[in-house]
Order: structure tokens, then sequence, then C-alpha cells
């Protein structure tokens, strides 16, 4: 495939790390034949995927290629990983049973699904973060009594989080809960996304659109894969999409699941879902950001117009910036510039859908209002797109 982005300082690495981190590696290159190398490792370290890359250079025989020292920082990243994997999975092994016992239907997100198809062939691959299971609305405080009595404690109090009024709508989980026992975060998503995303992807959808599975003995459930795409990309494509932030390792799981499963996703459908919301370009950009790294072949990619094509140039350099550049140069200093006042231009509206979203027109006063609450955090965040990404804090 051409490459529908051009070659920057820098840029060059973020895409030789990503062709080694994609799921064929058929003649691929030698991983050690470019004077980046450290560069690239820099890029995987800050990214989380350090576990991926060793995963897959074993897995095709090329770690040999690679010098002692490079071998044995990322087989340490892999085993931590590995043992963070193993906690998550007792965790959630446990959270079933007990949800089990107590009638509660789980409908498992993002990391916890690949528990299940095991995505990466490789438990160690995928660095997990915390546990994200969908329950249903009307057996949400039923699953917090449940892992409450069970030693599982609560970050913080739910008050803090829930208004209690129509913005209720921009939350999709309950406050974080913590097990001690294993060192691990779980979210009890109610909704899938919030705002934007809760639109395009509403927690109806997904438990329509479900597969039952059986891990480990446990029945439980994962999204379809086109659910599990679009999520992907909605989870990706949250304030990070303005403020170029995006994590490499989810453009990657994006590759991986769509090699894996892109026979069976309507990709016409996705399109159309997110055009019914404004989403078409930030979808489309998506998916030529991951067709420029990782060689993915989508029907998206056909749709993509010269604003998309920019928005993904703006992604990639979002990514090239993610690691400092030893001798920047003023190309840096105008791009990094033009990502911030595309970052400032657009946060104002991205938080009226987002943030302050209630439906119908009879909402517009009380709209306007949270608004205006939010400006003090808006303010710091407009001035930092590293300021507090959490939406219900924004």
């Amino acid at each position: 495939m051409a490459d529908l982005l051009p070659e920057i300082a820098g840029g060059g690495a973020v895409r030789l790390l990503s062709r080694l981190l994609a799921p064929d590696l058929s003649g691929c290159v030698n991983p050690d034949s470019a004077e980046l190398l450290p560069l690239r490792l820099a890029y995987a370290q800050a990214h989380g995927c350090a576990s991926l890359l060793y995963v897959n250079l074993k897995r095709h025989g090329l770690l040999a290629q690679l010098p002692a020292g490079v071998v044995v920082a990322l087989k340490a990243a892999y085993r931590r990983d590995t043992v963070r994997y193993l906690r998550h999975r007792h965790c959630l092994l446990g959270i079933l049973d007990l949800f089990e016992q107590a009638g509660i239907e789980t409908l498992l997100l993002k990391g916890a699904a690949t528990f299940c198809d095991g995505l990466y062939g490789d438990p160690g691959a995928r660095p997990m973060g915390d546990l994200d299971i969908l329950v249903p609305e009307s057996q949400k405080d039923r699953a917090r009594k449940v892992l409450l009595e069970n030693a599982f404690r609560e970050e913080c109090p739910p008050e803090a989080v829930l208004a209690g009024n129509m913005f209720d709508r921009r939350h999709h989980h309950l406050p974080p809960f913590y097990d001690a026992r294993h060192q691990v975060m779980i979210e009890i998503h109610y909704r899938v996304c919030y705002g934007q995303g809760d639109r395009i992807l509403p927690a109806e959808r997904a438990w329509r659109h479900r597969e039952e599975v059986v891990w480990e003995g446990r029945r439980t459930a994962i999204p379809a894969p086109a659910e599990r795409v679009l999520h992907n990309v909605l989870h990706a494509l949250k304030k990070e999409y303005l403020s170029a932030r995006v994590n490499l390792m989810q453009v990657a799981e994006f590759a991986w699941l769509a090699a894996r499963y892109r026979e069976r996703i309507d990709w016409r459908a996705l399109l159309s879902l997110c055009e019914r919301q404004d989403f078409r370009t930030p979808l489309l950009a998506y998916a030529v950001l991951a067709g420029e790294l990782f060689g993915t072949k989508t029907p998206l990619l056909n749709q993509a117009g010269r604003w998309a094509r920019w928005n993904a140039r703006r992604l990639l350099m979002g990514l090239r910036f993610s690691v400092p550049a030893e001798t920047p140069g003023w190309r840096e200093a105008v791009w990094r510039t033009a990502l911030t006042v595309y970052y400032r231009l657009n946060l104002l509206p991205w938080t009226w859908r987002n943030v302050c979203y209630a439906p119908g027109w009879q909402n517009l006063p009380a709209r306007v209002g949270c608004l205006l609450c939010k400006l003090p955090a808006g303010l710091k965040a407009w001035g930092d797109p590293d300021y507090d990404s959490r939406l219900e804090r924004l």
C-alpha cells in the first residue's frame, strides 16, 4: 500500500516500530538494520508496546538479530505484563463466579475480551491496566453491593461522581473498585462509552450483538467483532483525538482485530453509525493511520478524503512527538503549534457534545449552565492538553 502520510523526521521510527507490531511480519526487514533502534524502543516503552514487540519478534524468529541488552529489556517488560495478566485473570475469574451466583449478566470489554479469544496468541503480549466489565444498567447496584461485600474497595464515593440529574448520561461506569488481593482495578460499566460514543455504540447494541462464550468454565460474553472494533475506535479517540495523543497500542489492537475478524465486520455499517453522530472524519482518520502504520486494509480507506487524511497526519505527528526529539527543529515547532491550535479550537464543541450533553431542547438551559460550571476546569484543559482527560472531571 502506498504511503498515505508524508515521511517526516522521527516519524520513520514510529512506522518501523509499527511494522514490527503488525499481525503479519512476512517480508519484514531486519529489525536491527536501522540506526533508529533505540528511538523505536523508546516509543514501544512509552506506548506500552514492548511486550507485544517481544512476542511478535520471538514468534517470527527475529530476536536473535537484536543486541542482547535490547532482548533483556524486552523480555523484562514481557514478564511484568505476564504477571499482571495472571493477576487480572485470577481477579476476573473470582468476579465472574460472584456475579454468576448473584444472577448478574456480564459482557467483557477491551482487554478482558482478549482473554476469551486469545487475540495476540500470548497472554503477556497485551498490557492490562484494569478490568472493564459491562453489566445491565438494572443490575449495576446489585453488582456494586456484591463487590463491596467481597472485600473490593470503592475508590471514591458514588456521590463524588454521580450528579443525580440529567447529566448522569455522561457517566458510563461505577466508581472504580480495587482488589487489594490481586492489585487490580475494576470498572463496572453499565454503558460502553460516554457522551458521543454512547450515542454511536449504546449498551443496547453491545448486548444485542454479544457473543456468548465459556471461558475457564465460566459463562460470560464478549462484543461481536464489529462492536469490538467500534469500541476500540471510540475509546482511542476521546479527547485524545483533539490533542493528537492517540496511544500506539490502541491502534495496534485495531489492526489485530481487523486482521482476525475482517470478513465478519460490516465496515459500511460502522461508517454509517459514525456518520449519523458526526464521527465520520475521526473514524476514517483512524483507519488511515492504521493502514499507514500497520498495513491494515479496510474498505474505510476508500472513503477517506483529504480532510480525513490530514487528520491522520495530525495523529501521526502526535505519535511522533510522544517521545522528545534529541534535536527539535523549526518544523517540529510549527507542527506543535498547529496541533495546539487545533486542540483549543475544538475543545469547547467537544465539551458541549460530550460533557454537557442532555437530549432535548428543554434541556438547553441546563446544558449551558453545565458548560459554565465546567469552564474553570475547561480553561485548565485548554491550556494543557494533558490536564485530566477523564470526562466527568473536565
